[in-house]
């Protein structure tokens, strides 16, 4: 049996906001909570409001040509690159942002809302470049890393087949 009164009361769910996503409309009041707070830093926000921007102005109108035709978005993910919303992860001593989880989080989840491929496609570096970020040396970051920061580069693409085909015909040597 439910409680009369909710420790909840005030708060309000998510709601749909149109045709496409979701929005929490009423402030979180987190003050209760000593442990973690979810409030967004002025920097976080930017970076969410920038990845918003670019999912509906860049990415939404393209979804349909690149899921119709499996070409790669290269015009899209340059764009993102350019503005900063991709390898986010690469710490700043070889080059990167340096962000954290959660702010991946917070862009890849803008990104996502313009189109889920085209997220994935930017975010697959993330997958890539973790073991070196958890094992590699400075030497083998400043490499690998490095590249990814100095134009936009993905590892889980080849052109005779489309991205993230996993029976690619490139080798690495």
């Amino acid at each position: 049996m439910l409680p009369a009164k909710s420790s909840c009361q005030g708060s309000r769910l998510l709601r749909p906001m149109g045709a496409r996503g979701f929005a929490l409309e009423q402030h979180i009041d987190d003050s209760k909570f000593s442990a973690f707070s979810l409030k967004l830093s002025d920097e976080q926000r930017e970076f969410q409001q920038l990845a918003r921007k670019f999912a509906r102005e860049e990415m939404i109108q393209r979804e349909k040509h690149f899921d119709q035709t499996m070409a790669y978005p290269q015009e899209v993910v340059e764009k993102a690159w350019e503005l900063g919303l991709v390898n986010t992860h690469v710490p700043e001593k070889f080059g990167g942002l340096g962000l954290g989880s959660l702010d991946g989080c917070i862009i890849g989840e803008e990104l996502a809302y313009g189109c889920t491929e085209m997220a994935t496609t930017m975010e697959a570096n993330g997958l890539a470049t973790a073991p070196l970020l958890v094992a590699g040396t400075d030497a083998q970051n400043s490499k690998y890393l490095g590249r990814l920061v100095e134009e936009p580069v993905g590892g889980l693409y080849d052109p005779a087949l489309g991205p993230m085909d996993f029976t690619m015909i490139t080798r690495a040597t």
